[in-house]
């Protein structure tokens, strides 16, 4: 399975001024980039900042082609990786939605849990586990 991350990770810093990537073991060290002296900085997107191309567009592909789209933790209210859901299940797929709080595209799923995730996909995979005669 490959994962395309929108708002990047905290595995990773990266140099606010030459864009260097690094470790994030690196941060505890020192705050400034090795290769130029700018600030260190977390490797994911900030509320203002773009989205990388590259995971964008492998997002909008993969939602044109899913069978099923699985949206967790997200208030679905921020483009435009709310779109994505939309583009799934428009394209035939089923949409499953696990959120805290209601949201914007509940009317259009093919279920809904408000709850808290990892508490809901603890269950899921219990009741997957028991049905498929696995033992844990």
């Amino acid at each position: 399975m490959k994962v395309h991350e929108l708002h990047g990770n905290l595995r990773r810093v990266r140099c606010s001024r030459c864009r260097a990537p690094y470790d994030n073991s690196l941060f505890l060290e020192r705050d400034d980039c090795p290769a130029c002296g700018g600030p260190l900085r977390p490797g994911v997107v900030l509320f203002g900042e773009m989205l990388p191309e590259g995971p964008m567009d492998a997002a909008e592909e993969l939602s044109g082609t899913a069978s099923s789209f699985l949206v967790l933790g997200s208030s679905l209210e921020v483009s435009p990786a709310n779109a994505y859901p939309m583009l799934a299940k428009r394209a035939g797929a089923k949409l499953f939605i696990i959120n805290m709080t209601p949201t914007q595209l509940d009317y259009m799923a093919d279920g809904v849990i408000h709850g808290d995730i990892v508490e809901t996909l603890e269950e899921i995979e219990k009741s997957v586990s028991r049905g498929s005669g696995r033992r844990e």
